[in-house]
């Protein structure tokens, strides 16, 4: 059976893993590269899946709310060890927020492209303009 501080490195390490996932989803959204982000949202899903498997053999007392405290009480090779996955985690976070910033961004563009736009209209005296809510607008 492994440490507590090996357990934490391990998760660290898959954290690490998903962190070079999440930075290779920010290139594929970015290229527009749909085949690359089906990939890499099966590895994203397995990092995930790995992560909390290991969570499951953590001591109860890392999953309550003064984890920290807890850990610092374990000697300073788990402290150690649980700062860095906590370090790990949230860099993990704030890279999958920005690729959904990123990814929301996306989709308002191809929304944009893909809305319909009025047809162009000719007024009385052969301009091109648009109709809106019964509002003529000349094209400059």
């Amino acid at each position: 059976m492994s440490s507590l501080s090996d357990t934490l490195n391990d998760q660290c390490r898959n954290a690490e893993i998903l962190l070079d996932v999440l930075e290779r989803e920010s290139v594929a959204v970015i290229r527009g590269d749909i085949d690359a982000l089906q990939q890499i949202g099966a590895e994203k899903e397995a990092c995930c899946e790995r992560i909390g498997n290991l969570q499951n053999s953590w001591p109860s007392p890392l999953l309550s709310a003064q984890a920290r405290r807890w850990a610092d009480t374990q000697g300073p090779e788990v402290a150690q060890a649980w700062a860095s996955l906590m370090g790990c985690l949230r860099q993990c976070r704030r890279k999958n927020d920005a690729n959904g910033l990123l990814i929301a961004e996306r989709q308002n563009v191809i929304a944009q492209k893909l809305a319909p736009r009025p047809a162009p209209v000719y007024g009385a005296q052969g301009q091109a303009g648009t109709m809106t809510d019964s509002t003529w607008n000349a094209s400059v």
